[in-house]
């Protein structure tokens, strides 16, 4: 059985289209690869791209709310955090 039939197809693809598409048939120094260029290109703008997207987002006005008003947990967390106060370092005290 022929070694490159073994391999996978993705890995076939890869190596008999793909590659020869982006450096050409042959490896010649200096030659023009057009579809290098072009995905160089598409790299560069997607980037800038992501880092325009990234540049627009903004800290949140408010707080999350993971659970419902409701729920037990919200009710839990909000009985604790407004009756405790730090004292030093080491030791809150909390009234409950």
């Amino acid at each position: 059985m022929d070694e490159s039939a073994r391999k996978p197809i993705a890995e076939r693809f890869f190596e008999k289209y793909f590659s020869k598409l982006i450096i050409g048939a042959e490896l010649q120094p200096g030659k023009w690869k057009p579809f290098a260029y072009l995905f160089i290109a598409a790299g560069i703008v997607y980037g800038g791209f992501m880092i325009w997207g990234a540049l627009q987002l903004s800290p949140p006005t408010a707080q999350e709310e993971w659970f419902p008003k409701a729920h037990m947990y919200t009710d839990m967390i909000g009985r604790l955090t407004g009756m405790c106060v730090l004292v030093n370092y080491r030791s809150p005290v909390c009234v409950y």
